[in-house]
């Protein structure tokens, strides 16, 4: 084999390295996961409209991962900020919120539900937009259906499904 050839096989194979490489710079998966808040909104009424919003808090575990960062069984802290206004069973509301695990990696996600209400015989869904994070959490896009379960004394229960995908920069 001359040399020209040697050169041109090897140039192949080392373009077919950088390609796989690129192609398995992508990680995706699913997760399942439970989270349970205490919140505390401050509501302003006026006649047919309605404006509320405060923190929101507490706890979020994943009971089910397809692998890669969400790990089960992963006790995290969760906090929001919820805003919300519409007609009374009509709301518009969004909480940007963050999840932090015990080594202090940071998710961000934003929940969002059109139209809603906060009553505890709600059925409407949600989503959550996961938007970046920290540590484990970086590069890491993706949504969560999820539909709120509204509890006596401020409590909220919230199962969600999740997609998630990391790309590698």
């Amino acid at each position: 084999m001359n040399f020209k050839k040697y050169l041109i096989n090897f140039l192949s194979v080392f373009a077919l390295s950088l390609f796989l490489q690129s192609a398995s710079a992508e990680e995706s998966g699913t997760f399942k996961a439970i989270t349970i808040m205490t919140y505390d909104y401050t509501t302003i009424e006026r006649p047919g409209y309605t404006y509320f919003g405060g923190p929101a808090h507490g706890g979020h575990v994943v009971i089910e991962s397809s692998g890669g960062p969400f790990v089960v069984d992963e006790m995290e802290n969760i906090r929001c900020l919820v805003f919300a206004k519409g007609q009374p069973n009509d709301l518009e509301i969004e909480s940007p919120c963050e999840v932090t695990n015990p080594s202090g990696d940071k998710l961000h996600v934003i929940a969002k539900r059109t139209p809603a209400d906060i009553s505890e015989e709600t059925t409407e869904a949600g989503t959550w937009q996961i938007i970046d994070g920290t540590g484990k959490y970086e590069n890491i896009r993706g949504e969560c259906a999820y539909t709120p379960q509204y509890l006596k004394d401020g409590v909220i229960g919230i199962p969600s499904n999740c997609e998630w995908t990391k790309k590698e920069h």
